[in-house]
């Protein structure tokens, strides 16, 4: 029995050790390798259309990994504990499609963990000694060099590659400043390692040259989140070496941060100003310094070292540390130890927006996991959700921390397999310690050399996992590749020195099976969906032909053309909600031509229609530009009840967003007055009625927001201006005149009333670090309110305090009126001052398409005056230069000193003559003024303002009158 057993192990021992012809040997490496070293030149592959095709180059690179095993008869899937992490991570975003919001960008997000993991698979299964270790080090560290070297090219100006350099920052080939920093920082780590353990002087120099490189990056970037990759990484490099070997890591890396630090200090002063290829020069430097340095220790190593041990080695480092702070603080133009200095404390200050925004991030975020808790909302999930639960505006399309976003899209069973991969990988990193045992004095050099790349590459993973918790790093599917990679490298070494603790999965059918679905499933999905989108590229450029061609028949044929693509484009990928979005539009435009001329022809294309409209909202129902166009969409094509549920939609989506307010809202006024135009009245007042719920539902939202907060960005969430007089035309089209009179009224009086909401000053307060702004009362005020400006600094020269308006139309050659009426309870001189001095006023600005013409309204000089007595009246007359199409207002002071005060009961801006407003959006607005003026019988006012209307607005009051 037992030597049956024994033929049967020799038997399974001869088809296991069956001979590989070497140029499958070859073939295979090589492309591992390109695997590994492209991703990084191709932005990163952040956007969906890269990573199709790296889905392809993955999937046949692992379908050719497993035709190799199978022809060495070798069927061994899943081996070592990090092996099944690694696995149940792509598992739970394959779960999370169950609650996905947007289900195709929670498809597209489960492929890339999937050619994540895939990639992982391939390192560990390929990668069999440590030679091989060390070869995809240095295939990861050239990728490295490689960006670094094409931002400095493109910094310097010796290279013109779009948006490697963005005249300030160094973006390279990832085209963000942050993850290139922070990219090449980690493998700088990596060059360290390799650079440590090297015996050849050549190679000792190229790894060398090649972490200096990088360094020199990472420095220059500013960026306060890759200089602590860079420090958090350093450390562990050094903490977690053996004796000797550490001795050599603080030299080599302090050697090679040195020389990036003294080069970097004139590096970026050079690449920002007038002469940037001088930069190049200074590089060179670097290399020289880095060349000297590498002399300097081989000097010591094979001179002092067999007497004196490591101590000349320290004196060296240590001489040649305070050489370089000497050369840093008596040479250098940009202080980068001070920059460095004030980012970090960046990172404590509670109030930097950097630190606000990114806490709040994860704020929302958690609020989103409360409601998706379990497999979460699917890739894609925090960018379709943030804006509904933030209490701010503010624009991200990510979370800054990996950890959020992955509890975001995958929910706890994501966050659990994400953290188990980190347990697992240092579970692995401890038993290796326990192996090798490289910090005992009867370690072999052959275990501590294994040491060193292992404990190399765990440094970088830890220091990128690190940054990813700060960044998003990690939505860069090339610094997923990264550190998936250094994760299988590690596991790689593990399954060759822990062979017998392999809990392996080793039925040959089922792993061969599943190998070939997960390369089905990839490939397919990845050839399908870049293919779907080169017809999309084609469908849009056969879009644009439509507007640019001359005869009919061309237009014909290129709208044929244009939805013939996207047609395929859809059938090909089928998830993705732009190509029928898309889509959808090229239909409606389509029904408009047909018109009653063929009614089968019609319905049917608008049964399609609604099928192309159907398949878009559910696929991205939160996304704010696929709502909007369907919207328009559908009331091109007369869909007014479609349109008018995507507009809730869309202020669903984006309920911080003042814009889905005013587009909604607008959309339903350009309804009901179609509506009015057709004398169906009752559907008018139905879509009338549903915009003024929409205030409510602004109402609504400032109660849960602050629209006063710092880092609000974008415009204000306010019933601004543009709200106020869409809010009085529904009022008009509701029969509410007098409250569509009160609402018309500011802007039928006040140019400045298009842009500032307030201009009666009854609503207007503020307070911030500058200014105390707010509305009082006052007896002797137009209403019996006013509005206060109370300045709590010293003002130099031109200061503003209330923006009025940025761009009101102005008509060259046109005269128009300025009024203020204001009074100055205290006003005291400022002496700091160099122009105006004690001075109250409306800086303003006449502004042509290429300049801008100075035209302040300066009311009140006080001179050696504190106050005026009462209230005062400031008039003036100006005309529009040449050329001047708008003009600027701001409220404010000249130099005065903190305590001024001084009230503004109006400011109105009026054309001397109205006609100059025809043709123009204030016209129209004072023709519905005109007509709820003749509805509520003021006749004689009503003639004023119609003498001044041109005859298409005349018109327009006519059907006004008339509706009923």
């Amino acid at each position: 029995m037992a030597q049956k057993k024994r033929k049967l192990n020799k038997a399974k021992s001869a088809r296991v050790e069956r001979k590989e012809p070497p140029w499958l040997f070859i073939l295979t490496y090589s492309l591992m390798g390109l695997l590994l070293f492209y991703p990084p030149f191709f932005r990163g592959l952040f956007f969906s259309h890269q990573m199709f095709i790296s889905h392809v180059i993955t999937g046949a690179v692992f379908a050719l990994v497993w035709a190799r095993k199978i022809f060495l008869k070798e069927y061994s899937f899943i081996k070592t504990p990090l092996d099944w992490a690694v696995l149940a991570y792509a598992g739970a975003y394959l779960l999370s499609l169950l609650g996905a919001v947007h289900f195709g960008e929670a498809a597209y997000g489960f492929f890339k963990v999937l050619n994540y993991f895939m990639v992982f698979w391939i390192v560990s299964d390929l990668i069999k000694d440590l030679n091989g270790f060390e070869n995809v080090l240095r295939i990861l560290l050239a990728a490295g060099v490689g960006v670094a070297a094409i931002g400095i090219l493109a910094a310097t100006g010796y290279s013109d590659i779009p948006g490697a350099f963005d005249g300030q920052h160094i973006m390279s080939t990832l085209q963000y400043h942050n993850t290139t920093a922070a990219y090449v920082g980690i493998l700088s780590l990596i060059g360290i390692s390799l650079w440590i353990r090297e015996k050849q002087f050549l190679m000792k120099l190229i790894y060398g040259i090649a972490a200096y490189i990088m360094m020199l990056v990472t420095l220059s970037a500013i960026s306060k989140g890759a200089w602590l990759v860079l420090i958090i990484g350093g450390l562990l490099l050094v903490i977690g070496m053996p004796a000797i070997y550490r001795v050599k890591t603080v030299y080599s890396l302090g050697l090679s941060l040195l020389a990036a630090f003294i080069i970097s200090n004139r590096f970026v002063i050079t690449i920002t100003g007038d002469n940037p290829a001088a930069g190049l020069g200074l590089v060179v430097a670097g290399i020289v310094i880095i060349l000297v340095g590498q002399v300097l220790w081989e000097g010591a190593v094979r001179l002092l070292l067999p007497r004196w041990e490591v101590r000349p080695a320290v004196v060296l480092g240590l001489v040649i540390c305070i050489l370089a702070a000497g050369l840093v603080y008596t040479g250098n133009k940009v202080d980068v130890a001070t920059v460095m200095g004030t980012e970090f404390a960046q990172i404590t200050d509670r109030s930097d927006m950097s630190y606000v925004t990114r806490a709040d991030f994860a704020k929302w975020g958690l609020a989103i996991v409360k409601d998706y808790p379990l497999v979460g909302a699917g890739a894609g999930g925090w960018n379709a959700l943030y804006h509904q639960y933030q209490h701010y505006l503010f624009w991200t399309t990510e979370t800054h921390n990996h950890f959020v976003q992955v509890w975001v899209e995958a929910g706890t069973i994501g966050l659990l397999a994400f953290l188990s991969m980190w347990v697992s990988f240092i579970f692995l990193v401890g038993q290796f310690i326990r192996k090798l045992q490289p910090f005992k004095k009867t370690s072999t050099g052959q275990n501590q050399e294994t040491w060193v790349l292992i404990w190399g590459t765990t440094s970088a993973a830890l220091a990128l996992g690190a940054h990813a918790a700060i960044d998003f790093d990690l939505s860069l599917p090339a610094m997923c590749f990264l550190l998936w990679t250094f994760l299988a490298l590690v596991n790689s070494q593990y399954r060759i020195y822990f062979k017998e603790k392999e809990k392996r999965f080793n039925m040959a059918p089922v792993n061969v099976g599943l190998a070939a679905g997960l390369v089905l499933v990839l490939v397919v999905s990845g050839a399908s969906s870049a293919l779907a989108y080169n017809c999309s590229l084609k469908g849009a450029e056969a879009g644009v032909a439509i507007n640019t061609a001359g005869d009919p028949a061309a237009k014909q044929k290129a709208y044929n053309e244009a939805l013939y693509y996207y047609k395929k484009a859809a059938q090909l990928d089928a998830k993705n909600a732009d190509y029928w979005r898309d889509m959808a539009y090229l239909q409606a435009a389509g029904l408009l031509t047909i018109g009653d001329s063929n009614r089968a022809g019609a319905m049917k294309m608008r049964s399609q229609l609604n099928t192309m409209v159907e398949k878009a909202e559910k696929l991205k129902p939160y996304d704010i530009k696929t709502r909007n166009s369907l919207a328009n969409t559908l009331a091109m094509a007369g869909d007014i009840d479609g349109a008018l549920r995507n507009v809730k939609a869309n202020i669903e989506a984006n309920p911080n967003d003042i814009k889905a307010y005013i587009n909604g809202k607008n959309l339903l006024l350009q309804f009901a007055e179609r509506l009015v135009e057709l004398e169906n009245y009752e559907g008018a007042r139905k879509f009338a009625a549903e915009a003024i719920k929409i205030d409510e539902q602004l109402a609504g939202q400032l109660t849960r927001v602050d629209p006063e907060h710092k880092y609000w960005q974008g415009e204000k969430l306010a019933a601004g201006a543009e709200m106020q007089q869409l809010t009085a035309k529904a009022q008009y089209i509701l029969g509410d005149y007098q409250k569509a009179l009160t609402g018309l009224q500011p802007f039928a009086h006040n140019l400045l009333a298009l842009e500032f909401a307030d201009p009666y000053f009854e609503n207007t307060r503020f307070e911030n670090e500058e200014w105390k702004v707010s509305v009082v009362d006052d007896d002797e005020a137009q209403n019996g309110k006013c509005l206060q400006i109370e300045a709590k600094k010293d003002k130099v020269d031109f200061s503003s305090a209330l923006t009025l308006a940025k761009e009101i139309p102005i008509k060259e050659g046109s005269s128009y009126n300025c009024t203020v009426r204001y009074k100055v309870l205290n006003s005291e001189d400022n002496p700091a001052g160099q122009y105006v001095h004690n001075t109250l006023a409306v800086w303003s600005h006449w502004h042509t398409g290429e300049e801008s013409l100075p035209r302040d309204l300066v009311f009140w000089t006080g001179k050696d005056q504190t106050f005026s007595p009462g209230w005062q009246v400031y008039k003036t007359t100006d005309t529009a230069p040449p050329g001047v199409t708008h003009r600027h207002f701001y409220l404010g002071t000249g130099s005065v000193k903190a305590g001024t005060v001084f009230r503004v009961d109006y400011i109105t801006f009026t054309p001397v003559d109205w006609k100059v407003v025809e043709g123009t959006s204030l016209e129209e607005l004072r023709t519905w003024y005109a007509a709820a003026l003749n509805k509520l019988g003021k006749i004689d006012e009503y003639q004023v303002v119609v003498q001044n209307l041109s005859a298409p607005a005349r018109n327009r009051l006519t059907y006004l009158i008339e509706s009923k």
